[in-house]
């Protein structure tokens, strides 16, 4: 499948455009979710001494 439908996006697009890895997932990931669990993102970090 992911030889096909490379294939037709060659045929539409310039080389450029065409990925050159195409991933097929069973599901799509939530919020976040992967294996091992949900990811924690360094974006909740406290700044601290700023008012």
């Amino acid at each position: 499948m992911p030889g096909d439908l490379r294939a037709a996006l060659a045929a539409r697009m310039p080389d450029y455009s065409v990925p050159s890895a195409i991933v097929v997932l069973d599901r799509l990931p939530l919020n976040g979710e992967r294996e091992g669990g949900p990811r924690r993102t360094g974006l909740r970090r406290r700044v601290r001494g700023r008012t």
